[in-house]
This record gives C-alpha cells, structure tokens and sequence, in this order.
C-alpha cells in the first residue's frame, strides 16, 4: 500500500514502496523504502503562484517539471541518487543540476561543497577506481553528456554495506546525480564518445592523499561493460583492494 501525504514544505512523500535491486554481488531482492521522497523544488515560488488568482494550472506545470525524485542507495550507506525530471519540448531540454532546498531535505549540507570539476572521456576509458585518504571526501557525480558505467566501492570500515560495490548509469539524458560518501571509492568507464562528468567535492584536492584501486581487481570483480581503451598511468599502477584498504583510516573518521 502506497499513502501519499504533503508535507508543511511542500514536499510529496510516498511510503511503503519496495523496488527490486541488484546488488554488486549480482543477487536480486527488495528492499523497503522508508522515505522514497519527491521534492518540489523552488517550493516558495510555486507556493505564490498557487495563490495566484487564474494561474493555479500554470503553477502546478512548474512544480511539476522541477521535481527531483532522492533515491537512497540499500547497497551502499549514506549514497543516493538524485534524479531530476528535466522539462522537454521541441527545442530540448532543460534540468535542474541542483538545488541545495532538495539536499538539505536529503540530511547533506549544500554548503559543504568547495570544488566543482569536470572531466571528457572518449568511448571505453576507465576513470578509477579513486579514494582519499585522512578525512576522505565525499562527491557528487553526473554525466553532463554522454553515458557512463558508474561504479562506488563501500570502503569505510564500520559502515553496515563494508565491501559492497554498487554501479549506475549516469546519462546526459536524465541528469541524475550520485552522491558518494567520504570512505567510498569512485569510477566510471565511459559508454559515449565523448562522456562528460562533472563532479562536486567537499574538500580542496589534495594529491598527497590519493589513492587508486585497480579497476580489474580479481576480488572486486567489477563488470565492466566495454574493454578498457585509455588507461592513464596512475591506474596502471594502481594498488590492489586489500592493499588500498590498509592505507585508509578507520571509518570512524569517515562517518557523515
């Protein structure tokens, strides 16, 4: 049974739906939404206009195009996924990429972002997999354009989904966003020729603390869906999952 109400903000929240999910270990179950949460955003702005005499159909249309559905990820703890509803018509389309009111209603902090990057792969270029030492750094990634194959590895040891790995396919098309916590290893095999991916991180890069897992770790055991073309010479050299482990703090320190 679904039991939609609205909230004081404006937010639709929808309970007690279950989705399939396939893990990283390949199993297929379910699990139970607590908060499968659809909010408007911009909500003061709509709000006006509702109250607007005669324009009430026209409002409704805003709310919604801007809606952004927040996904929690069972695979891995204190990952979600953001998935907007970009309004097309015959010129295109247009998204929001963010919006600190629906991050905030997540429990994240929008001000916590310091950096904003972006990188172009040609088709079958393997970005990772990347992790950071001391206090780790937590992201949030989407292909602007393009598709990728995006992968997250749960490297923080006191977290409940230690170990697991999960992937995505982050497209220009739906403009998701993944946010991966601090403690997480990150990559992305590009689909498209070329994938753009933009990033936002919550800590000045600093090179002295990178580290990188080697994507074909046989215990990762990742599937990559193309072969790998480009391979920058840092991920050749990269370390294996056990030995990357040893070099990260405990997740104590991690911990969001």
């Amino acid at each position: 049974m679904l039991r939609v109400h609205m909230s004081a903000a404006g937010a639709v929240v929808i309970r007690g739906t279950r989705e399939p999910v396939v893990s990283g270990s390949g199993r297929t179950g379910s699990y139970g939404c607590t908060d499968l949460t659809t909010c408007g955003a911009g909500s003061g702005f709509v709000q006006s206009l509702r109250q607007a005499p005669g324009i009430q159909s026209r409002a409704a249309a805003k709310g919604e195009n801007q809606r952004v559905k927040i996904q929690p990820v069972p695979n891995i703890a204190g990952a979600i996924l953001f998935e907007p509803s970009p309004h097309t018509d015959e010129r295109g389309f247009f998204s929001r990429t963010f919006d600190a009111d629906v991050f905030r209603s997540a429990g994240l902090d929008p001000a916590a972002f310091v950096q904003d990057s972006v990188s172009r792969s040609i088709r079958g270029v393997i970005r990772g997999m990347h992790v950071r030492r001391g206090l780790g750094e937590a992201k949030l990634v989407r292909c602007s354009f393009g598709a990728v194959f995006d992968v997250i590895v749960d490297l923080r040891r006191a977290s409940p989904t230690y170990g697991n790995w999960e992937s995505f396919e982050l497209t220009g098309e739906t403009q998701a966003s993944l946010y991966v916590p601090a403690g997480c290893a990150h990559g992305f095999q590009a689909l498209t020729d070329p994938a753009d991916v933009s990033y936002r991180i919550d800590r000045a890069h600093d090179p002295a603390d990178d580290v990188a897992i080697a994507f074909d770790d046989p215990e990762l055991a990742i599937p990559w869906p193309l072969p790998p073309t480009v391979i920058s010479r840092r991920d050749q050299r990269a370390l294996s999952l056990t030995a990357a482990a040893n070099l990260l703090p405990s997740a104590g320190a991690l911990a969001r």
